[in-house]
């Protein structure tokens, strides 16, 4: 659903019909591409991870995840916030989800703080 606000926001003379096509193209793909990435993160990549029982190489690669998943978003044309949602979405259904949770909290807290205050400073 999110994926369709592109094509809710403009108005229908500045899409072409190949223009849906395209996004609908791209926006399976992301999709594919955020399911295969979770089951190689769930299945392979974290569980090496745990195995060296270092919070912080933990914290480090679920953050440059996010950016690099929240960057290919943007670079294929698709909002950095989608790309942040999938980010959400890859890293949650595993049995490590709620350690990373724990561990990316502080982080979590630290940007909302910095969020809402940049907001407040706007007015």
């Amino acid at each position: 659903m999110l994926l369709v606000v592109l094509l809710l926001t403009t108005t229908a003379a500045d899409i072409e019909a190949a223009q849906y096509f395209t996004l609908s193209l791209v926006s399976l793909c992301f999709i594919v591409c955020v399911d295969l990435l979770q089951k190689v993160l769930a299945l392979w990549l974290i569980p090496r991870f745990a195995c060296y029982r270092s919070p912080e190489l933990i914290v480090r690669f679920s953050l440059c995840v996010l950016g690099g998943v929240t960057f290919a978003a943007w670079s294929i044309g698709l909002p950095p916030a989608i790309g942040a949602f999938a980010a959400g979405l890859i890293f949650s259904g595993n049995r490590w989800s709620h350690q990373i949770d724990s561990l990316i909290l502080p982080f979590r807290e630290t940007f909302s703080a910095v969020f809402f205050v940049s907001l407040s400073l706007l007015s």
